[in-house]
């Protein structure tokens, strides 16, 4: 009743809160209505309200006064005074009335809704009423049918009860008479009957053992150790019966009724043994099993007549026939769910692994050859049965109890493949590959030094190769090929040792060619050393090399850029061929860098000949008397020579050399050159004007020869250089580009500093050259031919321009040195005080 109560109270408040919220609409609907009445019939009060908005033009705050006057600005306007007076006081009027009529409706409105409230109220009521009557008299019936129903209840029990009852009771008739039988047919050994009983004893056994509550029942007791018995006594029987009959003794009844009959009783045992659960399943497979093992240990064990490794291929014949006779003989007896044969297979493997392991530790073949060829054999063997058993039909809990029951002896390695026949025999070998890996070594080896030998270092063909570097990976591939046939484990990884050291040996033996091509020149023909020319970092030893010697260095470099670029495909392949314990572990970034190094050093013996060649056409530059030049003409006789040696050589270089490579040359050959040049610039003497002219054109020339190198070299772009100014063939000669604009331009700048007069050198050098120094100054102005005695005055100057505070005792020590250079006493204090200004500025910057 109290919930009764409670559930009629919220009922009553959802009922009134639906009720306001039903008179609230109301009102504001009614409200909303109003005022839109009153907002239409309003429209003289608003035409006003406009009328006073529209008057005061928007005037804010509004203004009575300014109103005013504006309404009624002349005596004439007052005519219309009383109209609007009277028009403000309807205004009025008509609010006061709008305010009363408000008010009224809504004191009328807000009795209305208390009516109504107070109606809905004794509707609940009313209703709460209904229900406490509804309620009692479903408690009233329900009572009624609760006495009715525990009749009728009970009698359903007793019903499902005795139908239970007798059902049990058939089924233990049916127990004790399948036990009857199935105790006659054996003691008749009939194995088919026992066979076709054997199910349904199992099937009521199992039911009876599951009601524990009535096994204390002597009758239900008794038959179940009958029946428990029985099947113990089955299996003791049937186990018996097949050690005496014998895996082979299918094989030895020649008559074929009597053999049917054989197959029959052997089948039917099988059956029962499977009914029987999987001990005694197992304890069948593993007679057989066990059985054939034995016969086969008799003769390939250690010690056997047949134990040898040389003898492998025995072994494998062995199981091939034993297989066959189970085809042939068992198949139909034993259930396809045993998959004997596979177990069969499964524990041959490994007792051979055992048997080949204690053979190879008690002695290894001395000859490679005979471990090969067993290992081969031994590879196609498990892949043979890999194909054979792929489809076998173990489910996932056999394939786990038996892999348990079989590996359980075997190492980690094999386990790991417990499904697998690859691998499973042919691991064992493993450790002994020691012989095969030093096989391979050797005959890499002298097949590595005969290409060498016989490597003539010239090509005929277009490829730009040498053939020892494509026959040796030819080489490689065949080794890998034939160890991954073998195995991928720990020998195909060693294998991979042998082929870092060839291949470092290999990059060893294109080195020392390198070192071959090239002589030094004859002194006539060099006249500078690069140790006075260059900086340290560019210091070279010249080298001049043939046209022959020059087409070999580009073959060595197209070889080991071949060879780098072949041992990162080699290095992928290996990983994705080798196990993957290993994958990780193969690394030949070693051998690649030497690679990459002798093409290095190709590309700058390249650079050093070719500068070489060009260096005694440099020379040419010093050997002309500058200051007798009467005129500017075209370029001097050696910037032509450099000019037509480019084109003679350059392109040969580029067809030789990819392009990658000969923009590495280029960049080696600009960074030596152009200093070079430089310093050839500053030996000559007494540079007159014009000849400075000329000089400055003959860099310009130079400049233009030189940034134009792309074109000399791949001539076929000639034809398309303002098209192709921004493809991909230009692009990446940019940086090339900009560092000759870079060196040349500082060329350029020296020459416009010796075309300045003597009164003005030293502040156009000091404007000019951003990084000027004293000695550079002194070459200047030897260039211009004013003696050391009379360049003091401008190396005060140029100290004065930079900065420099010299005191005057270093002055007058200037001084001296130059009255002591004129008499040839102290040569070359100027240069070690421009060395010491420069040690100076060094420390300060």
């Amino acid at each position: 009743m109290e919930e009764y109560a409670s559930s009629n109270k919220e009922d009553e408040v959802y009922w009134r809160r639906n009720i306001e919220n039903s008179f609230k609409e109301e009102i504001n609907s009614a409200t909303m209505n109003e005022s839109l009445v009153e907002d239409s019939t309003s429209s003289p009060i608003l035409s006003l309200c406009e009328e006073f908005q529209e008057e005061a033009n928007n005037a804010a705050p509004f203004e009575v006064e300014q109103f005013i006057n504006a309404k009624f600005p002349t005596e004439d306007s007052l005519t219309s005074l009383d109209t609007f007076l009277a028009r403000v006081k309807a205004a009025v009027s008509r609010l006061d009335d709008d305010l009363s009529q408000k008010v009224r409706e809504e004191r009328f409105d807000s009795e209305k809704s208390s009516q109504h409230i107070a109606q809905a109220k004794e509707k609940l009521y009313q209703l709460q009423k209904d229900i406490n009557a509804f309620s009692k008299e479903a408690s009233r019936v329900e009572g009624k049918l609760n006495s009715v129903c525990t009749e009728i209840r009970t009698l359903e029990i007793t019903r499902r009860n005795i139908a239970s009852t007798l059902e049990a009771i058939k089924a233990l008739q049916s127990f004790e008479e399948t036990i009857d039988a199935c105790e006659e047919a054996w003691r008749k050994r009939d194995w088919k009957g026992c066979a076709n009983l054997f199910p349904d004893l199992v099937k009521y056994l199992w039911r009876f053992e599951q009601l524990e509550e009535y096994q204390e029942l002597r009758k239900i007791s008794s038959l179940i150790h009958r029946a428990k018995e029985l099947s113990n006594q089955l299996q003791e029987s049937i186990s018996e019966q097949l050690r005496l009959f014998g895996p082979t003794g299918l094989s030895e009844i020649s008559s074929y009724s009597e053999r049917q009959q054989q197959i029959q009783q052997l089948q039917a045992m099988c059956k029962i043994m499977d009914y029987s659960g999987d001990d005694s399943r197992r304890q069948v497979i593993d007679w057989y099993i066990h059985s054939r093992i034995a016969a086969y240990e008799a003769i390939f064990a250690p010690g056997g007549e047949a134990a040898a490794v040389e003898a492998t291929e025995k072994r494998f014949a062995w199981l091939r026939r034993e297989l066959r006779y189970l085809e042939e003989h068992w198949k139909d007896i034993f259930p396809s769910e045993w998959n004997v044969a596979f177990k069969l297979a499964n524990s041959f493997c490994s007792s051979t692994r055992k048997h080949l392991t204690a053979e190879l530790e008690k002695k290894s073949p001395g000859d490679v050859t005979v471990l090969l060829r067993v290992l081969q054999k031994t590879i196609e063997f498990e892949q043979e049965l890999e194909r054979r058993f792929s489809q076998s039909s173990l489910d996932n809990e056999e394939k786990r109890r038996f892999s348990t029951a079989s590996l359980q002896s075997e190492d980690s390695e094999c386990t790991t493949k417990q499904h697998r026949f690859v691998g499973l025999i042919s691991t064992c070998f493993e450790p002994y590959m020691g012989a095969y890996s030093a096989l391979e070594d050797k005959n890499l080896g002298e097949l590595l030094q005969k290409l060498v030998s016989e490597e003539t270092w010239t090509l005929e063909s277009p490829s730009t190769v040498l053939k020892s570097s494509t026959e040796l990976f030819l080489q490689i591939k065949r080794c890998m090929k034939r160890c991954g046939a073998l195995t991928t484990n720990q020998t195909f990884f060693n294998l991979h040792k042998v082929f870092k050291k060839h291949l470092k040996t290999y990059a060893n033996a294109l080195g020392e060619q390198l070192s071959k091509q090239g002589h030094l020149p004859s002194s006539s023909g060099f006249s500078f050393s690069s140790k006075d020319i260059l900086p340290p970092s560019l210091h070279i030893q010249p080298l001049e090399l043939t046209q022959v010697e020059e087409r070999t260095i580009c073959y060595i470099v197209s070889t080991a850029e071949y060879c780098a670029s072949t041992v990162e495909q080699l290095v992928n392949s290996i990983k994705k061929r080798v196990d993957p314990v290993f994958a990780d572990k193969v690394q030949m970034d070693i051998e690649r860098d030497e690679f990459r190094a002798v093409a290095a050093k190709g590309l700058r013996s390249l650079a050093v000949g070719f500068y070489t060649r060009i260096q005694k056409h440099l020379n040419l530059m010093t050997q002309v008397n500058w200051s007798t030049i009467q005129s500017v003409g075209d370029s001097s006789l050696y910037v032509t020579k450099i000019e037509e040696e480019f084109f003679r050589s350059l392109p040969n270089i580029a067809t030789l050399l990819s392009f990658v490579h000969f923009r590495y040359f280029c960049d080696r050959f600009v960074a030596i050159f152009i200093p070079a040049y430089l310093a050839t610039l500053k030996t000559c003497k007494k540079v007159s004007f014009i000849g400075a002219q000329q000089l400055l054109l003959d860099a310009a020339a130079m400049k233009n020869m030189l940034q134009n190198v792309p074109f000399i070299a791949y001539p076929s772009r000639e034809d398309h250089k303002e098209e192709k100014a921004s493809s991909e063939f230009l692009a990446p000669w940019s940086s090339y580009q900009k560092f000759v604009n870079k060196e040349m331009t500082k060329v350029e700048l020296i020459l416009k500093v010796l075309l300045s007069p003597l009164e003005t050198i030293v502040d156009t050098y000091a404007a000019l050259i951003p990084d000027s120094s004293i000695g550079e100054l002194n070459q200047l102005l030897e260039m211009k031919g004013l003696k050391k005695t009379s360049a003091a005055p401008y190396i005060v100057r140029y100290t004065q321009l930079s900065g420099k505070e010299f005191s005057s005792q270093s002055s007058d020590q200037t001084l001296e040195n130059s009255s002591t250079d004129s008499k040839g006493e102290k040569p070359g204090v100027l240069e070690r005080l421009g060395e010491k200004w420069r040690e100076r500025r060094n420390s300060r910057s």
